[in-house]
């Protein structure tokens, strides 16, 4: 069963295979030609609005390098609106914010974080289990 950060990471390498995308944290020494995108599970709890649902808390960044100048802020705002693109394909996505940061004190890039909903796989292990 592919986790929601997994289901992520994959649109996004289909979407842009391009990307360095990995689907944990990962913080690289150098930044190239292609952004680098990492995202991982921050928490995991019942969605509020459908108790028999999950709700997983994520946080994707994407990198795109360490220049601070025009033509770079106009690449990171296209690389934004491209892994914004990629998670509006994924079921279930919401709560998507996404904010200016600069990682390891040297490279731009965005921090997003959004929700995903799924089924309650716990629940209906434990269900299939006891039939």
């Amino acid at each position: 069963m592919a986790t929601p950060r997994q289901i992520i990471a994959e649109q996004l390498r289909t979407d842009q295979p391009d990307y360095k995308v990995h689907a944990f944290p990962y913080l690289p020494a150098e930044v190239g030609a292609v952004p680098v995108i990492s995202v991982w599970r921050t928490d995991l709890g019942t969605s509020p609005d459908t108790p028999q649902r999950l709700r997983h808390s994520l946080e994707l960044q994407a990198i795109v390098g360490p220049s601070v100048e025009e033509r770079a802020e106009d690449y990171g705002d296209d690389v934004l609106d491209e892994v914004l693109l990629s998670l509006q394909r994924v079921p279930g996505v919401g709560g998507v914010t996404a904010a200016r940061t600069t990682f390891a004190e040297k490279f731009q890039g965005w921090l997003v974080k959004f929700h995903v909903e799924s089924e309650n796989v716990y629940q209906t292990q434990v269900r299939n289990e006891r039939a």
